[in-house]
């Protein structure tokens, strides 16, 4: 799994890279039978007036394409929100397409 993580606007922050890399395991499980590279890219951008977050991730497979964006105050919060909307999306795609279905997603 290719990860990217981009901070746009604001000083690179270890703290956050790897909190951000502890989240994205969570999606090891179901990307573990995929075949094709897998990438996720996901930007940090503060407003610069405002005092609020941007968060948006992208991941790109074989069988899935997904954007995923959250705006609030809290960085860590809208992560957290972010990687949650995703794994929601990816377990009712697996449940859909049920068992007998050998996408790489699952």
């Amino acid at each position: 799994m290719h990860k990217r993580i981009m901070f746009r606007c604001m000083a690179h922050s270890d703290a956050i890279e790897q909190y951000i890399s502890k989240k994205i395991e969570k999606l090891d499980k179901f990307f573990k039978r995929a075949l094709l590279p897998i990438s996720i890219y996901i930007v940090l951008d503060p407003h610069l007036q405002k005092h609020f977050y941007k968060v948006v991730c992208k991941i790109n497979s074989g069988h899935y394409h997904k954007v995923i964006q959250n705006q609030g105050m809290d960085m860590y919060m809208m992560i957290d929100e972010t990687i949650r909307k995703i794994i929601q999306d990816l377990s009712r795609k697996k449940e859909k397409h049920g068992p007998s279905m050998h996408l790489s997603y699952v």
